[in-house]
């Protein structure tokens, strides 16, 4: 999770890096061309004013171009936690009908051995006990991994809401460094004055957005507590059930034996 986190933040701060720390000479891409026989009054630098505007129009549509892609992986992370949870949910079912029916297997062996009234009676109750120590078992576990799925969850959902605030607050910052760009040179500022400072406005989006990707990324140690929460509960629930089903198990013996 923490390696997707990190490709789609980066994939915004890289978009905009390298598409424009760059020299004029870097500039004569296939879609700059055209303009770069636009020249600016003959200043050193010129060329910046003069496809400055058509630049940042691409630059901002590649960068709003990522959305789909990050939905996507959202998408397809959440799919992959869907199909596991149903996949454990699955096998639980699966072994806790196996341990019913051995269950039922045993509650049989046990009516056809008593052979007095006291000993049917223990029987029922021994039954009883057991089944009323399973649906506590079931339940306990049940909540203990709701729990862990609900804190989950919200994990994600904080990572989520993080990286796409950072990731808009980032936008922000370069349309905002491209608009003071176009406004500089509409303005009469020296092209190479106007790259200078568009450039250095660009660097400190991409370190806040660093800053802020290193963050996020520490949201995955809160994953650890939530199992460490789920492994407790369900070590007492199985340590409940295990008291449960030996104190029945001696009061069965206890009836049995005064016939014996």
């Amino acid at each position: 999770m923490k390696k997707d986190n990190s490709r789609w933040l980066q994939l915004f701060s890289a978009a905009v890096m390298v598409a424009f720390v760059f020299s004029p000479v870097v500039a004569q891409g296939a879609q700059e061309r055209p303009i770069r026989k636009i020249t600016d009054d003959n200043r050193p630098g010129g060329d910046f004013c003069a496809y400055v505007e058509s630049h940042i129009s691409n630059l901002e549509k590649r960068m709003y171009g990522h959305d789909s892609q990050i939905n996507g992986k959202r998408e397809q992370r959440r799919g992959n936690i869907n199909t596991r949870r149903v996949g454990r949910d699955e096998k639980l079912t699966d072994k806790r009908l196996e341990h019913d029916q051995k269950r039922e297997n045993r509650y049989e062996e046990l009516e056809q051995r008593a052979s007095t009234d006291e000993q049917k009676f223990a029987v029922v109750t021994f039954q009883n006990a057991v089944e009323d120590a399973v649906k506590m078992r079931k339940t306990a576990i049940d909540q203990a991994i709701d729990a862990y799925r609900a804190g989950l969850d919200e994990l994600i959902a904080e990572r989520n809401e993080a990286t796409s605030a950072a990731v808009q607050e980032y936008r922000n910052a370069v349309v905002a460094a491209g608009t003071q760009a176009k406004s500089a040179c509409s303005s009469g500022v020296d092209a190479p004055v106007a790259r200078q400072n568009y450039i250095a406005l660009l660097k400190a989006a991409r370190e806040k957005l660093r800053i802020a990707h290193k963050s996020i990324e520490s949201i995955g140690e809160k994953i650890q507590p939530l199992r460490e929460a789920h492994k407790r509960d369900t070590q007492t629930a199985l340590n409940a059930f295990q008291e449960s089903l030996r104190q029945a198990k001696e009061d069965l013996k206890l009836a049995f034996a005064k016939d014996a």
